[in-house]
């Protein structure tokens, strides 16, 4: 039932920062994440922001402190390279899951589980399960989300001219009403 609700809430949302956030409720209540980034390819298409982080700090999780990935953890670089749901910790790194958020071949971002919980020392077989659905949940419900708010913003802007166009039309039919 849990898990019903949180992918209803992900695509409850047409507000990208709304989607964000649900999904940091998912890797908080259902995954049992104490430290985890979030992170979400910039339009740029080029690097990945930390849209939504718990637990990070400059000092205890390099790359992921600021407001863009730095790069430089092994299993999470490797996750964003291959669009593959990557586990650990490895002797490379201490990162819990990397998890692609991918939609068909395009990767949007990815949800990057650094510590669990005390009371939760390990991700089992149904947390994978759980991974590949948040994945494949996510990342569509991201994918909509900043779709909708870049042709919503299109919309409003398009709104803006015409009433700017219609304040400023009176005064051209009188402007040639006078010269005429």
């Amino acid at each position: 039932m849990s898990l019903y609700v949180a992918t209803y809430q992900l695509h409850a949302f047409l507000d990208p920062r709304q989607v964000s956030s649900a999904i940091a409720d998912i890797a908080v209540n259902l995954l049992g994440a104490e430290r985890f980034a979030l992170l979400l390819l910039k339009d740029d298409g080029h690097d990945f922001e930390i849209a939504f982080s718990q637990g990070t700090s400059a000092e205890g999780t390099p790359g992921f402190a600021g407001e863009t990935y730095a790069g430089g953890d092994p299993l999470c670089d490797a996750a964003l390279q291959d669009g593959s749901l990557k586990l650990g910790p490895t002797a490379a790194s201490n990162t819990i899951a990397a998890v692609p958020l991918k939609i068909q071949d395009q990767i949007v971002g990815a949800l990057v589980v650094l510590k669990l919980f005390d009371h939760k020392p390990v991700l089992r077989p149904d947390d994978r399960d759980l991974l590949d659905l948040l994945s494949a949940h996510a990342a569509s419900a991201l994918f909509a989300a900043r779709l909708f708010a870049a042709k919503d913003r299109k919309l409003r802007t398009l709104e803006s001219l015409v009433r700017l166009a219609r304040r400023d039309e009176p005064r051209t039919v009188l402007a040639r009403r006078e010269a005429a």
